[in-house]
Parts: structure tokens; C-alpha cells; sequence
């Protein structure tokens, strides 16, 4: 991969941005991959820390997911500055000891911190945390609890693919971060060619002038009424930026329909800056 292109080594600095990201449905009819989904992560994650911002990512603690990804850029290119941010809800955080939790808050050292987010939305502290099954937390409470606190807590959300059926929280995860960080009056950027959560939010949006390229029946997976009401009140909700000019236009557009990472990383970063 080649470096993205960045206004500048301190464009976002103080900036907190929320990465929302996961394969969706749509990638194998697009002729795409969850390694194109990888690739996009990197990408983006590593524009934003150049740039001067932290991450923040809500997630998993696997180590073959997104959260490793995004630990190997903060690594690579987040210096001594704290460029990430893993936020972990009750019901994934339960499964680990104290001290698997702290070999990941170790390896993280100077480049971000671990976030335990307990399912009333307080930080849990690592070192008080008990291992336990996860039927004994309610996993669509524990879901929003972490997502609630991310919404409050950054600046801006960028939201990619996502799944649109089988999913575990009231509502599927991008959809409801897209929702909570809109409806906090913070920016909402949808990267669209993907598919998926994403993409059902853009199309929602009216982003993305030519619709020429997505399938029949696109974005693929059930739009129940819950789903379809969370969508309207995004669009009801969400602010557009401070300046809707011509360029902002064009770069809104780019992102919601565009595969390459390196588009969706730039187009990214200058919307923010």
C-alpha cells in the first residue's frame, strides 16, 4: 500500500475520529474481499493518525480482526503521540482476565489506551475486572452503552460496509453508531462502496450522484421497520459541514460510492481538515 495523501503531518490535531467498520454482504457481488475491507482500515486509520488524530475503534479484542490492524498502524505510524483508541464494551471485555487485558493495554504503551466501556457508559479500570460468562451480560445494552460513549466522545464518525442482518446489538452496529453520532450533532462521513450498513445510510443520504454500479436489491439484507425508522431519523439528524461547497460536494460524493483506499482515506481527511 502507498501512503495516502494528507494536507499535513498536523491537519487533525486534537481531532477525535470513530472508525466504524466490518465486511458486509454486498462485497462478493461488488467483486470485492474482507481483504479489501482490510486494506480500507489501514488505510484509513493510518491517514487520520498522519494527520494528527486518534482513533477511536469500537470492537472486538481478536487478534486476526480490525483491532489488530489498527494496532499495527499505530505502531507503525503514531510515533510517541497516543493515535488510538480501543473501545471495548461489558460483553467482550468479560471474556479476558485482568491480565490479558493488560498485555493489550501493554502493547498499545505509548501509542493510544484501552477503553472498558461498562454497560451503564462508565470506564471500567483493567485491573478490576473479573472474567465471566458472557449470558450474564446483556449484550444489546452493553453494545449501545459503548457506542453511546464513543458518539459522546469524539468529534467525527466514519462509517464503512457493516452487516444489515445477524447482528447482536438492538440495531446492526453501523447503523446504530451512524444514528448516535448524528443525532449528537457530530460529523457523519459514509463510505458507501462497500456495501452493506453503509451503503443503505448513503443511499438514505442521497450521497453518491451515479448509482449505475450497485446491483439489484442493494445494499443486500432485511430492511425491517426498526432498521428503515433508524435510517430516516440519520437523515432527520444529520448535520452536513460547516462549508457545502463545491469541493466538499464532490469529496462527499467520491466517498460514498468509491472501492479504492486510497480515495476513501484522502476524501476522508480533507472533508475533516
Amino acid at each position: 500500500m502507498n501512503d495516502p495523501e494528507v494536507l499535513s503531518r498536523r491537519a487533525l490535531e486534537g481531532k477525535r475520529v470513530a472508525l466504524s467498520a466490518s465486511e458486509s454482504a454486498d462485497l462478493g457481488r461488488l467483486g470485492l474481499s474482507e481483504y479489501h475491507c482490510r486494506l480500507v482500515i489501514a488505510e484509513v486509520g493510518r491517514a487520520l493518525m498522519l494527520a494528527g488524530a486518534t482513533v477511536v475503534y469500537g470492537g472486538n479484542l481478536s487478534t486476526d480482526g480490525y483491532t489488530d490492524i489498527l494496532l499495527e498502524e499505530a505502531q507503525r505510524f503514531g510515533g510517541n503521540s497516543p493515535v488510538l483508541e480501543l473501545a471495548i464494551a461489558e460483553s467482550e471485555y468479560i471474556k479476558h482476565s485482568a491480565q490479558e487485558l493488560d498485555k493489550i493495554d501493554t502493547r498499545l504503551a505509548e501509542h493510544g489506551r484501552l477503553l472498558l466501556i461498562r454497560s451503564d457508559s462508565l470506564l471500567q479500570q483493567v485491573r478490576d475486572v473479573s472474567p465471566r460468562h458472557p449470558d450474564q451480560v446483556d449484550t444489546p445494552e452493553a453494545l449501545s452503552a459503548m457506542r453511546n460513549y464513543v458518539s459522546s466522545h469524539t468529534d467525527a464518525r466514519v462509517v464503512v460496509g457493516g452487516k444489515l442482518a445477524n447482528y447482536q446489538g438492538r440495531l446492526p452496529g453501523v447503523i446504530e453508531e451512524a444514528l448516535l453520532t448524528a443525532e449528537a450533532g457530530k460529523i457523519l462521513l459514509v463510505a458507501g462502496g462497500f456495501g452493506g450498513a453503509a451503503a443503505a445510510i448513503a443511499n438514505t443520504l442521497d450521497l453518491g450522484i451515479d448509482r449505475g454500479w450497485q446491483p439489484t436489491n442493494f445494499p443486500a439484507g432485511d430492511r425491517n421497520d426498526v432498521v428503515t425508522d433508524a435510517l430516516l431519523r440519520i437523515r432527520a439528524a444529520r448535520k452536513e459541514l460547516v462549508h457545502s461547497d463545491e469541493e466538499t460536494e464532490r469529496l462527499l460524493n467520491v466517498l460514498a460510492v468509491s472501492h479504492r483506499p486510497a480515495d476513501i482515506s484522502s476524501s476522508v481527511v480533507r472533508l475533516l481538515a
